[in-house]
């Protein structure tokens, strides 16, 4: 199953130049961390950017990651 977590994951980010840590969420794999790093573990260079956004509450993290050719 991990196996077919991370092709979807690099096929996402193949597809676009930048990934929304939301869309990884919507593809139902929770543990996206260990899956990102199963591929950094293959040699796949990704990229993890940080955007902080001001709330009413405080701020939000967004989390976007790309595929670095």
């Amino acid at each position: 199953m991990h196996e077919s977590q991370c092709s979807r994951i690099l096929a996402l980010l193949q597809s676009k130049p930048e990934v929304s840590l939301l869309e990884i969420m919507n593809m139902y794999i929770a543990n996206h961390t260990a899956r990102i790093t199963g591929l950094r573990k293959k040699w796949y260079k990704i990229n993890c950017r940080k955007e902080y956004v001001k709330t009413d509450k405080g701020f939000q993290v967004h989390t976007f990651y790309s595929l670095i050719f």
